[in-house]
């Protein structure tokens, strides 16, 4: 048994390590209230900015149901349908960012939509280029039946969270991590959908990015940059 001034130096000593820890790892390290404030405001901000106008879409928002608000606990969530203007194509853009990561568990395609009432037909990897990055994503295939009549919609989804090392992922990976990581999971974690009512391949989605693109990358770099 260790002598009582040993055993008090003892414990001192380990938790000077484990303050050490925690100061390295980020774990517990206070933030600072008014610069997540800022951040959130201005991420909320770039996603408000996203055009209405993008090349021939014509874009009109669709109102959001209030369970999936009461889910998400969102900062900012935009759900908009665009029209070409001859009203012949269609696509729905779902941008949604949450202050807490750990609110985006429960909200992505391989459960949410199941949920109310698509089947999961496959789910692919893919990517796309946006800016100077090249976007990991995952694309859906769903179907469902309606009046008696099938459906098919295909979704390219991906998420941002502000991280130096993983900003954008196609799966929870990333936005599991920044809700575990103290330090990072009080600046949320963004997720996009790109919707296209119909059974559509990779290349057909990558090339509607290429319009979609330009008008949310500043909202996505927004996201990723963090304070």
């Amino acid at each position: 048994m260790l002598p009582i001034d040993r055993r008090t130096l003892f414990c001192q000593t380990s938790a000077l390590v484990v303050l050490a820890a925690m100061l390295v790892f980020g774990i517990g390290r206070p933030r600072n209230a008014r610069l997540t404030q800022a951040y959130l405001t201005e991420a909320a901000k770039s996603i408000d900015e996203i055009p209405y106008r993008i090349g021939n879409w014509i874009g009109r928002d669709v109102e959001a149901q209030a369970p999936a608000i009461e889910l998400l606990q969102p900062n900012k969530l935009l759900q908009r349908r665009y029209i070409t203007s001859d009203g012949i194509s269609s696509f729905s853009l779902l941008l949604v960012h949450c202050s807490d990561a750990r609110d985006m568990q429960g909200h992505f395609p391989p459960i949410c939509y199941p949920a109310h009432g698509w089947t999961m037909l496959d789910a692919k990897p893919a990517s796309f280029v946006l800016g100077q990055s090249n976007v990991p994503c995952t694309l859906y295939h769903l179907s469902t039946v309606q009046n008696g009549s099938e459906q098919r919609m295909t979704i390219l989804n991906f998420f941002a969270v502000p991280s130096q090392t993983e900003p954008l992922a196609a799966d929870m990976t990333a936005v599991d991590k920044a809700a575990k990581a103290a330090a990072a999971s009080g600046l949320g974690a963004a997720q996009i959908q790109v919707i296209l009512p119909k059974d559509a391949t990779s290349e057909e989605m990558k090339q509607l990015l290429q319009e979609v693109g330009p008008a949310i990358e500043p909202a996505i770099r927004k996201v990723v940059h963090g304070l």
